[in-house]
This record gives C-alpha cells, structure tokens and sequence, in this order.
C-alpha cells in the first residue's frame, strides 16, 4: 500500500500536522493506530451488580510513557487481562461489551463491541466467545493538527460545484476532530491557525492549495438614481415611459451656487412639468418646487449635494408629504 504525503507551504508535515490521512481510509486507520497509548474493555447487562474491587466489570491498561504509540501494543497488554463482572439475572440477560482504544488526551481512536448470553457449562456460568472477541473500527471522528481556531470541509460535485459545506468541531487543545466519512471525498479542508495563516488541502489525493490573494477597486451604485457630474450647470435625463407616462427618476448632484438647467423628455415625448428639489446637506433639507417644462431652470442658493425628482403633466404638482423616497409616477 502506497500512502501519499504532501507538504505545505508554511506548515511542514510532521506527527502534529497529520492532514496528509485524508487521502484515503487505509492512511488515517495507520494514523489513528500510531496515536493510540492505553484502552480498556467494560462489561454490563440490566442486571449488573458492581462488586467492589474485584468484580469492577471492566479492565483498563496503558503503555508506557516513554513506550512508542501503537494500537497492537496495547490489544496485546488488554488480552493478558482478565475481567470480572457479575450478574443478577444470568439467565435471561443479555451481556454487552465495549472496547476502546484512546490517545493520550482520551480521545477514541478505535471501538468494538460484542454481546451474547450467558450459559452453564460443568455447572458455571460462562460467557459465550462473541461476548469478548472483538473487532476493531476506526472512531467516528479523529482529532487531526493542532493550532486550529476554525476548520469546514467543502464537498463539490463532478464539476466542481460546492454541494456541501460543513463546519467541523476544534477540541480545546485546539485539534480538528475530523468525522471519518469525509475521508476520500471530492472536496477540500479549510483550517484557520492560531497564527492567523490558513491551510487548505484536498480530501482525495495530494493537493494542498495555494492561496491566491486578489485586489480589486470597489465600484457600485444605487439603482433608480440619476449622478449629475460634478461642476455641470445643465443636465438631461430620458426617462423610459411607463404605460405611456414618464417615471420620476432620484436624480442627485453636487451643484454649485447659481442656477442649474435641468432638461427631462421621455423615450415618447412627454415633457416633465417641474423638479421638486432639496439640499440634502441643509439641517431643515425641506423639498422646493420650481416650475417648468422641457427646461426647468432650478435656483440653487448655496453649493451643496442636491436631490431632484421630476413632475409630470399627468399627475401635476404632488406634495412632497407623499414622498416615499422612490420617487412619484
């Protein structure tokens, strides 16, 4: 079996930046065996009686530490152990068991279970082989890296569209604990680190992303709203009909002191009547109408940024305690 390891561009693959297990089943199974250094194996059924010192109905071991991690090591120490555990209702309950098998800090890295029914042999009560024989299975979910303030896993289609995205718990000591089924899919880990730095690795193969920085100029703009340009004394606006009548566009502008032409005819002819118009940049900002036609020149009293809003001949003058800020039709 072949296991692909990959390095990053700042964070060097070591036992602490385990992210190269996720290229397949076979490799975070190795991983997870590496970091297991103690386990223990417990018995109960309804009827389960806990006697004191001896029959505890579990046992528990752990390597050495200054003893190499290695899950088979301590499946070697748990199979010289013998358990005792004791029973009321011996002939009608059903046993359970529970293995695990845990790093240094607790975690589950490896579980199996059994179950069976007790029966008498030679006059003794003894347990079936299924009770205690067990098989082993990767944990649901396995803590990976250190130094992590944040992880999500992105999962894409065939065409490389995010189909899924799912945010992953950080333990405290600050280690992704990574749900196991991701393993081998089409997607990537996105981990943020302590130092700020990020990491961003595939779920599939080799592949760690580099992470390209983009700068771009912020251009945007409110829609329904007409910009003068600076320092214009006129300006002309064609408004698109609607049911045959003209729109009254937000139409807004730096102005300065004088009298500034404003020139309003529709895709269809029709010519505004009047501009209401206000200083937005005066305390009071009161709405002003000025009467007009095609041309409508406006009397602007001081510089300032200026709203206007056009009035039709279909409607006529309307009074500004109308104005809902979207303009009259």
């Amino acid at each position: 079996m072949m296991v692909l390891m990959f390095l990053f561009a700042k964070t060097a693959i070591s036992g602490d930046n385990p992210l190269w297990t996720l290229s397949s089943k076979e490799a975070i199974l190795s991983y997870a065996m590496g970091q297991v250094c103690q386990g223990s194996v417990s018995v109960w059924a309804p009827s389960s009686v806990y006697g004191g010192e001896v029959f505890t109905n579990s046992a528990h071991c752990s390597l050495p530490v200054i003893e190499r991690k290695d899950a088979f090591k301590v499946l070697s120490m748990l199979k010289q152990e013998q358990i005792y555990f004791s029973v009321a209702r011996p002939d009608v309950d059903w046993i359970n068991s529970y293995i695990g098998l845990y790093d240094n800090e607790g975690r589950e890295m490896l579980y199996g279970y059994g179950w069976g029914k007790l029966s008498i042999t030679l006059g003794e009560w003894v347990p079936p082989q299924s009770l205690l024989k067990f098989d082993t299975y990767l944990a649901w979910k396995i803590p990976l890296l250190k130094g992590v303030t944040q992880a999500r896993v992105l999962l894409r289609d065939k065409s490389g569209n995010v189909i899924k995205t799912e945010y992953l718990d950080v333990d405290e000591n600050g280690k992704i604990m990574f749900t196991r089924d991701f393993v081998g899919q089409n997607g990537e880990i996105i981990a943020t680190m302590e130092d700020g730095s990020s990491i961003v690795a595939s779920l599939s193969d080799d592949k760690v992303y580099e992470i390209i920085g983009v700068s771009a100029k912020i251009d945007a703009s409110i829609q329904g709203v007409s910009l003068i340009p600076d320092n214009a004394v006129n300006f002309k606006v064609t408004p698109i009909s609607r049911n045959g009548y003209g729109e009254s566009p937000l139409i807004r502008g730096n102005l300065e002191k004088g009298w500034f032409t404003l020139r309003a005819m529709t895709t269809e002819g029709e010519i505004s009547c009047g501009v209401w118009f206000r200083n937005v940049e005066s305390p009071e900002g009161e709405w002003q109408y000025q009467e007009g036609d095609l041309d409508t020149d406006i009397p602007i009293s001081q510089k300032g940024t200026y709203e206007l809003i056009l009035n039709w001949e279909f409607f006529g003058p309307f009074p500004m305690n109308y104005y809902d800020g979207g303009g009259k039709g």
